[in-house]
């Protein structure tokens, strides 16, 4: 049957008499296309397939729009989207709705800034706590080494109390050396210490402010500079932002305000979903710069910065393009974050995380 003269009947017949025509109207409508199968151009009798499947047919539709186009229409199916132009025969195309259902997630992939802005405003919404000691603690993976490296710091908020730092090795689940614990006299955040407990209680909260508070951070470090990322400014906003994400006890608003300054970084995208080396999964944030190339695995229910790569990059003989090949420079860091909170809990050594025994 022509699909045009098809829907033309259905439409045009007389609606039954009723409290809901409508209803009805689609009801046939939803039926005849159901029943009906349309083939491609040129194509054979065993070539022809269903025009709705049984999985679609079952979905309930909250509702049948024919939103102009142009000088076409739209007729939004169970699984067939039917084009109609100016002219021609419709050629069925399959495809999801296009009306979305109520309460329908989009699943179309989202670009870094959304990821991020998303994750400012989740930022925004929690609670601002605090605590006798911020205890923070990540797990060092180098490449091809054969053990893991657990770093632990308790942070004293209080004059009278101490910063403790500790370290443990480990292997198979198991202490592979001594293990250290001392009272350490400071320790700093950013994208290695560079930031004080005291700078970082006095970052702002707002992203142009805080770009700028990095900014001239950064001109202080001098030929430090390039030894924490060899990228520039930018480089150095990316990192110093992602340390104090995933290991500061920044406030629900300087985490919301590092979430927009990355979102409007340069070099900046979305390189996936993967797992890390927990095997937690997340979205993967990447900065590609000339010199270096970090990937930053992001929780998607909390946001909450699981891990981070850091690879540096060293360019091969040109090939003749403009642009030299580059390739990564091998081994890789990784930075597994563990443990992120404000307790009141007294100090104590380090043991093997529980994901790795």
């Amino acid at each position: 049957m022509d699909e045009l003269n098809l829907i033309r009947t259905l439409l045009t017949e007389d609606a039954p008499v009723g409290a809901e025509p409508q209803r009805a109207a689609r009801q046939r409508l939803r039926h005849a296309i159901a029943e009906t199968t349309v083939a491609p151009a040129g194509s054979t009798p065993a070539a022809i397939a269903p025009a709705a499947s049984a999985t679609a047919r079952r979905r309930a539709w909250s509702m049948l729009r024919w939103p102009a186009v142009g000088t076409g229409v739209v007729a939004v199916t169970a699984g067939v989207a039917l084009v109609v132009g100016g002219g021609g025969t419709p050629s069925p195309t399959p495809t999801a709705p296009t009306v979305a259902e109520p309460g329908a997630t989009s699943t179309a992939p989202q670009t870094a800034r959304q990821f991020l802005l998303a994750a400012a405003e989740a930022a925004e919404r929690e609670p601002a706590t605090s605590g006798r000691y911020w205890h923070v603690q990540w797990i060092l993976d180098q490449k091809d080494a054969p053990s893991r490296r657990l770093v632990d710091i308790w942070h004293a908020t209080r004059p009278s109390d101490d910063t403790w730092f500790g370290e443990l090795e480990y292997r198979d689940g198991k202490a592979a050396g001594a293990t250290t614990f001392a009272r350490q006299e400071s320790w700093g955040f950013g994208a290695e210490r560079e930031i004080s407990l005291a700078e970082l209680r006095a970052l702002p909260a707002d992203p142009t402010a805080l770009r700028a508070r990095l900014d001239r951070k950064a001109t202080s470090l001098g030929s430090d500079l390039n030894s924490l990322n060899p990228d520039g400014l930018d480089g150095y906003a990316f990192e110093a932002i992602i340390g104090l994400l995933a290991r500061s006890p920044a406030t629900p608003g300087q985490r919301a305000a590092g979430y927009r300054l990355l979102a409007g970084l340069p070099n900046v995208d979305v390189n996936g979903t993967a797992a890390d080396g927990l095997g937690r999964t997340g979205t993967v944030i990447r900065f590609a710069g000339g010199n270096r190339i970090i990937e930053v695995i992001i929780d998607r229910d909390g946001y909450e910065v699981l891990s981070i790569t850091k690879q540096r990059t060293i360019p091969e003989v040109s090939d003749g393009t403009t642009h030299p090949r580059v390739k990564t420079a091998i081994p890789s860091v990784h930075l597994l974050t563990w443990t992120r909170e404000w307790t009141d809990q007294q100090p104590v050594p380090p043991t093997v995380p529980v994901a790795d025994r």
